[in-house]
């Protein structure tokens, strides 16, 4: 997984000219490699323990190991602001 985090670490102090080496870069020298997964028939409580617990902002959601969804910080601030109105 490459997370925007990922991604700007890797950039450093790249401009945006298409001849800086990092864009030149494979996927797997700049991605994460240890994912923190969630299993999609837990409760959105444990999504925000894992959000809270680790500082981040994605997390691919698994059935069976198998990647069928991602959860974001902003899809639970969106849920939670609807029960909210």
């Amino acid at each position: 997984m490459i997370s925007l985090i990922d991604f700007m670490h890797a950039l450093g102090n790249a401009t945006l000219d298409d001849n800086e080496p990092v864009y030149q870069k494979a996927v797997s020298e700049i991605m994460s490699r240890n994912v923190i997964t969630l299993e999609q028939n837990l409760p959105i409580s444990e999504a925000l323990n894992i959000f809270l617990k680790n500082e981040i902002h994605a997390l691919p959601v698994v059935d069976h190991e198998k990647i069928v969804g991602i959860v974001t910080s902003t899809d639970l601030l969106r849920h939670f602001a609807q029960k909210l109105s």
